[in-house]
């Protein structure tokens, strides 16, 4: 008891007190020898504060808010607790008491920019001294990167939990790179752990916070470097989490598994995705050096992913055209083939050159038999309008992207296959980009 009141007292102090009914905490949070800055009154200067919190302090609220009650709400946990609403009315057992006012402080922390002395300290060395804040959130942002893993961890990821992380990374984009070397990758196997490990990160990708203007990149974090140059290797870490490796996305696509090899194809999509998303904001820009920056942010990409060659490998393992009657293994194979194209696509757009010099028959992409055919074994080839539309429309989709490039030619049997298209399809999108 003695511990949730000396907690519920830090957290007393750090939010306004006039989000609070009660007159006991309008009194605790308005203490003697405080400094007001903005709109809120901290007892020491936030300097001092980030001080005393980081260390064991900070490692010992994380591990103590891994046994806080699971969240299985629909609402913000974070605005709730700003707005004073609290989620764990009448908790009677102590240490739940202690545990949940332990990460209601760290929601305080890490995701609240007004109130936590963190972030606060964070966005005044950012406007006063962008060198030092180089040096001081270096001091501080890897280990409130390690506690906000900790915390996913402990509560899992579920809705409530997933806005708290998505607004502590929009909150400080800074924290992205830090957040992304808590996360692991083993090697992957065909298994429930890899696959929901793959997703799990394909979504915090995915969600994350693209590269832009407000992490002043040039500014901040390029230093010895010329004003307002990009640095690419702060962008890798901030694209690409150092767990995906080449190694272990090349293992993941030459698996036999269809979902694992999906699951590895949509995390590689959402990687292209992020890199153009930051290319693009900095062209938008307009600061000098920045083309010669993203070219070498595309190789540093594509050196961290699995070649071309080998993506090209698997549509001769994974069919889409290929079907049985006791499985369903050609639905596996489009969801394959889905996710496939829109990695080459991605790929041809961001460095065209990597699949200029591949030689392969981009008829591949296309069934061999123009119309239904069953073989001895009882497998069925299946025609190309027989496959599902979406499907249809990305291998369309890719083969037009490709045949933009120069030096890439299609062999003798693609037109006849597009023509056998033209006359069998009687979907209108698929009919425009045949």
């Amino acid at each position: 008891r003695y511990m949730v009141r000396f907690l519920s007292g830090i957290r007393d102090i750090l939010l306004p007190s006039s989000v609070y009914s009660d007159h006991a905490s309008k009194r605790n949070s308005r203490v003697k020898n405080t400094i007001h800055i903005g709109d809120h009154d901290f007892p020491i200067a936030p300097s001092l504060m980030v001080n005393l919190l980081t260390g064991e302090i900070l490692n010992n609220l994380a591990k103590l808010s891994r046994w806080a009650p699971t969240i299985d709400t629909n609402t913000d946990p974070v605005k709730d607790l700003i707005e004073g609403k609290s989620i764990f009315e009448g908790l009677i057992d102590p240490m739940e008491s202690a545990c949940t006012e332990a990460r209601r402080l760290l929601f305080i922390l890490l995701a609240d920019a007004k109130s936590s002395p963190f972030l606060h300290h964070l966005q005044h060395l950012k406007n006063i001294d962008p060198n030092k804040c180089i040096e001081q959130a270096g001091l501080f942002l890897p280990q409130l990167g390690m506690t906000l893993h900790s915390m996913m961890i402990g509560q899992g990821y579920n809705f409530p939990m997933r806005m708290f992380l998505n607004r502590c990374l929009n909150t400080t984009p800074e924290l992205v790179p830090h957040f992304f070397k808590t996360l692991q990758l083993k090697d992957p196997k065909p298994n429930y752990r890899t696959i929901s490990s793959l997703s799990f990160i394909e979504g915090i990708l995915r969600e994350a916070p693209a590269l832009n203007h407000r992490t002043h990149l040039g500014k901040i974090f390029s230093a010895g470097e010329a004003r307002d140059t990009i640095s690419t290797r702060w962008a890798l870490s901030s694209i690409i989490p150092p767990c995906v490796t080449k190694l272990i996305l090349a293992k993941v696509v030459q698996s036999p598994s269809a979902l694992l090899v999906s699951s590895g194809l949509k995390l590689l999509a959402t990687i292209l995705r992020r890199t153009r998303e930051c290319t693009l904001t900095w062209a938008v820009t307009s600061v000098p050096g920045n083309n010669g920056a993203c070219n070498e942010l595309f190789q540093e990409v594509l050196h961290h992913l699995p070649d071309v060659p080998l993506l090209l490998s698997i549509p001769s393992r994974f069919d889409p055209y290929k079907s049985t009657d006791c499985d369903a293994s050609s639905n596996a194979n489009a969801i394959v083939m889905i996710h496939l194209c829109e990695t080459i696509q991605f790929i041809v757009n961001l460095d065209p050159v990597s699949v200029m010099n591949i030689k392969f028959d981009w008829v591949k992409f296309l069934p061999i038999e123009s119309t239904p055919s069953s073989a001895i074994d009882g497998t069925t080839m299946l025609g190309f309008h027989n496959v599902e539309p979406l499907l249809q429309h990305r291998i369309l989709q890719t083969l037009l992207v490709v045949s933009k490039l120069c030096n890439v030619s299609f062999s003798n049997k693609m037109l006849p296959s597009v023509l056998t298209l033209l006359v069998s399809t009687d979907i209108l999108d698929v009919y425009s980009i045949a």
